[in-house]
Formats: C-alpha cells, structure tokens, sequence
C-alpha cells in the first residue's frame, strides 16, 4: 500500500512540474527526487530506522519539499544557459549563490520537526523516526541539488548557441513576473507592515 502511494505521490510531483517547467526541467527533478528518495532508503538502512508506518509516511509528507532544492538549482541554470553561458560556468554560479541560503531553507524545515524528534514523553518514542526520516531525506535532498542536479543540468538541458545572434531573452520579461516584482518591491519597501501581517 505505502509503495502505491509513494509513485503516486512522485508521479503527481513529476506532472505538476512537466506543465509548471517544461519537459526536460520536470524529468530533471524527476530523477533527482527519485535518486534522493533511494539515498534516503540507504541511510534509513544505516541509522536502522525500520519501514514502518510513521517513517514511510513521513516520507510522503517530505514528497514535497523533496523537490524545492533541486528546482531552483534547475530553474537558475535553465535561465543561465538559455542566456547562452556555458553549462560549467552556470552551475557555478548557481550553485555558489543558492548553496547557504537553501542549506538555511533546509535547516528551518529540518527544524519544524524537531520537537518531535526530541520529545522525551510517548510521543517523541512513537514519532521520532518522523523527524530523523525528514532529516535525513531533506538534508540529502540539499546534497543532491548542489552536486548531483548541476551534472544532470549539464548534460540534459540545452544550451543557447552563441551563433543565434541578438540580445539574450529575459525570462522575467513577462506581465506576471513584472506584477509580481512590484508586489516584492512594495512588500520590501514596507517591510515592517509585511512582516506584521505575516505574524
């Protein structure tokens, strides 16, 4: 039952991102939340975390953010070379600007399960292999985008021949992300009212 709702959940995850990314950024991730998926078995094995139903399920609820690293290493180097950079110099320069902050992003979601990993009381003995298989698989997750994504990006994504001529494309061009930037900037400009309202 737990191996139906696991390819379901990674199909759902994989279609989403074919219509959100185009096909070859979507089976990009695809095989990087796979590969991530069966590291994730690997140090399960290693730390003897057993297949049970509170560390199978959190695997599901980990589904999700699975994919966060790995898309935006794949999104920035998409950008880069179809501004015509080369796919090494790409990958360097993403993976240099994104590394720390999605390591911190990483660390913040590790975190919100801790207190259930760390719990003293029935609960914490019950649940604890809820916070270690979300510790495990989104750390491992971090070290998938910032090593393995960049070489799959490498090979599989195309990049802008330098013959083609004129200005590089701006991705951001467009209505929505030129309304969206806006709405960043006024959030920005007015950050205490923002953080305000989030609180």
């Amino acid at each position: 039952g737990f191996v139906i709702n696991l390819v379901e959940a990674i199909v759902i995850v994989v279609v989403v991102l074919l219509f959100a990314m185009g096909l070859r950024s979507g089976l990009i991730i695809g095989a990087v939340l796979f590969i991530t998926i069966c590291g994730t078995f690997v140090f399960m094995g290693l730390w003897s975390i057993t297949l049970e139903r509170i560390s199978l399920g959190a695997l599901i609820i980990a589904l999700g953010m699975l994919v966060d690293n790995a898309i935006v290493v794949v999104d920035g180097m998409k950008i880069k070379m179809e501004q015509g950079e080369d796919a090494i110099k790409a990958a360097r320069e993403i993976v240099g600007q994104t590394a720390v902050p999605l390591l911190g992003a990483t660390a913040v979601a590790v975190l919100a399960f801790a207190a259930i990993g760390t719990s003293k009381d029935s609960t914490g003995e019950y649940c604890r292999s809820l916070f270690q298989v979300i510790l495990i698989s989104l750390m491992f997750s971090w070290v998938t985008a910032v090593t393995v994504t960049p070489l799959i990006c490498k090979h599989f994504l195309k990049q802008k021949d330098a013959k083609d001529g004129g200005p590089a494309k701006d991705p951001y061009a467009g209505a929505f992300f030129q309304v969206y930037k806006k709405l960043l900037v006024t959030a920005i400009r007015f950050r205490y009212i923002t953080i305000g309202v989030v609180v």
